[in-house]
């Protein structure tokens, strides 16, 4: 990444982006934080080098645009075939979207570190990661791997898979990108320090994943190795197939710009976004983007919107070059209570400011054939999202459990109520699933 550009023309990047402000504030600096300061405006001049789009209150959509969706296909026998193939002809690549922190968790290293499965305790990324090499060594296979991070994790993450032996046989194959942030912005649309040589900025969305594919140059290496297909997945999903051949297959059947899996609400808690028509086509609505009426409303007895974006996607190149190219991603702002540093006066305080993000769902609204598959939850629809609740880590473990003991009984017949752990080749569709006979299951780890 060229980063070589001069103080005067980061000052004049600045004021291009109204935030002559900051000059001034930078002249109270130290000579090491002013350091700090142009090294981080050059980064942000090479991601962003053109007016970054001027924050704007979000509006709720209107209830009259929205049409709710009457019924899903499911795939078929027909499109995890296709996939197959897909993926033997090495024309799929995946992305895994794992730019967030484990806040949330009371975790202090990124979420893909965090440890999910119920009784062998493997992190998210290894659950991943394991799902991948368990295809790759069924099909004799080895497709390009992202895991996308963040500027505030991408340390963390690296130094976490360093010392992994999970990755050994994918690694060659495993490229850690970093998405753009975006500086948080004050209600007159300012920027602002958020310590005495940091700007105050967070990563830009998991839309940002589209930026960070161009700007690294692996964008264009997948085109070269004629990769025509890109899967994106949750790490927050430990049931989330990165190379999901039944919607892979679908995608290429029907020949879409983006294919993904929708589920059937359950709980007015859970804060997924809605699957519906609007304005006549599909789209996947963000919670906060309507109100609490709209989103709670029911019809008889089920939800008006009773579909749920499970954000696994499937999505072609030539689409997203596209979308690249004419920027279509548009910035979200949500707001939020940040801390900002006064240089001038040396002291911090509380503001309420702007968070920017660009969302992956947006790429529904703006493809010309954009299609929704419906899939079960118990299919592949675990996102650990807080410790405790409706999406907290024992939500996790009894959908993990409840998964397990469907193929236990499509394998054997039998039913059971034992809670026991799979390991990840067991959701694959190319391993043939085997059960000690005559054992009690609960407690146990299945290889």
């Amino acid at each position: 990444m060229a980063l070589n550009i001069s103080k005067i023309d980061l000052f004049e990047y600045l004021k291009m982006q109204n935030q002559k402000e900051l000059i001034e504030s930078y002249e109270k600096l130290s000579t090491e934080a002013q350091d700090n300061f142009l090294n981080q405006l050059a980064k942000l001049n090479y991601q962003y080098p053109d007016l970054i789009q001027t924050r704007t209150t979000p509006t709720p959509i209107p209830t009259d645009s929205l049409k709710s969706l009457i019924q899903v296909d499911k795939t078929n026998a027909a499109d995890s075939e296709q996939g197959i193939k897909a993926l033997k002809d090495e024309v799929v690549s995946t992305l895994i979207l794992a730019g967030g922190d484990g806040s949330r968790l009371d975790f202090d290293m990124p979420k893909a570190c965090f440890p999910i499965s119920p009784l062998k305790k493997k992190s998210l990324i290894e659950l991943k990661i394991e799902t991948i090499s368990s295809i790759f060594s069924s099909l004799n296979i080895h497709l390009p791997i992202f895991l996308l991070t963040s500027e505030q994790n991408i340390k963390d993450t690296t130094s976490f898979l360093e010392h992994q032996t999970f990755l050994d046989k994918i690694s060659p194959y495993l490229e850690i990108i970093e998405q753009p942030s975006l500086p948080f912005v004050s209600d007159n649309n300012k920027w602002f320090l958020s310590s005495p040589e940091k700007l105050a900025k967070g990563p830009n969305g998991n839309g940002g994943f589209l930026q960070a594919l161009f700007q690294s140059g692996y964008f264009d290496k997948l085109e070269t190795q004629g990769i025509q297909h890109l899967v994106v997945a949750p790490i927050d999903n430990p049931l989330a197939n990165p190379f999901d051949t039944a919607l892979i297959g679908r995608h290429i059947r029907n020949e879409n710009d983006i294919t993904f899996y929708c589920n059937k609400r359950t709980s007015l808690k859970e804060n997924t976004g809605l699957v519906a028509f609007n304005h006549n086509h599909l789209s996947i609505i963000d919670y906060n983007n309507l109100n609490e009426t709209l989103y709670t409303a029911h019809k008889k007895e089920e939800l008006a919107y009773p579909y749920g974006n499970t954000n696994l996607f499937c999505i072609s190149l030539s689409f997203l070059r596209r979308c690249f190219e004419d920027k279509k991603l548009p910035i979200h702002w949500v707001k939020k209570k940040m801390r900002k540093y006064d240089a001038p006066s040396q002291s911090y305080h509380d503001i309420w400011g702007w968070k920017g993000e660009k969302f992956i769902t947006d790429l529904v609204s703006l493809a010309d054939k954009p299609e929704v598959v419906y899939l079960n939850r118990f299919e592949n629809f675990a996102p650990i999202k807080t410790l405790e609740g409706p999406n907290g880590i024992n939500f996790v473990h009894d959908t993990i459990y409840e998964k397990n003991r469907r193929i236990f009984e499509r394998v054997t017949g039998e039913k059971t109520s034992a809670k026991f752990e799979l390991a990840m080749k067991y959701y694959t569709p190319f391993f043939t699933p085997k059960f000690p006979k005559d054992q009690n299951l609960n407690g146990l780890y299945i290889e």
